[in-house]
């Protein structure tokens, strides 16, 4: 995940989730189908649900990060955290990877392939994100108070709260 400042609740909890989802319960969700019912699909949503609550608290906007999964794993996991309030995600090597991969050192097939396969995959990602992803308005922080380095992400959603 790629978070704009450290998200920390107001009982002092800190989101520390990266990209890798083999980590804590998001493993959940890599095989899980939303909303199948299943435990592991409530479980994955959880630890979503979580992290967009504190993030919420904090008044702070949060992305996925695909950590280079495969598309349709990226895509199930990325359903879990707009539920959760994501905004968008972040996204390279899922959309180029398997292109580069299939293709190399053929590069006029790999731009065919990145041409069809790797834009197909964009189009997806970006149909699910109109569908489902939070809407994110700016937070435009008080910049007079931005005198040194790191009060710009310390201020940033404070007018919020």
């Amino acid at each position: 995940m790629l978070w704009p400042r450290r998200c920390e609740s107001s009982a002092g909890e800190e989101a520390a989730v990266d990209g890798d989802y083999h980590a804590g319960g998001i493993a959940r969700g890599r095989h899980a189908q939303k909303g199948d019912g299943s435990p592991a699909s409530a479980a994955a949503q959880k630890e979503f649900d979580d992290i967009g609550a504190i993030c919420r608290e904090a008044g702070v906007p949060w992305v996925l990060l695909s950590g280079g999964a495969a598309p349709p794993v990226f895509e199930r996991v990325l359903d879990y955290a707009y539920a959760a309030g994501a905004s968008g995600f972040l996204a390279g090597r899922t959309i180029w990877l398997n292109a580069i991969r299939s293709h190399f050192p053929n590069l006029k097939a790999v731009a065919a392939a990145l041409q069809s396969e790797s834009v197909t995959v964009l189009k997806s990602l970006s149909a699910l994100t109109k569908a489902k992803a939070a809407v994110w308005s700016q937070a435009y922080p008080d910049f007079a108070a931005i005198k040194a380095e790191g009060d710009f992400t310390r201020s940033y959603g404070a007018e919020g709260k």
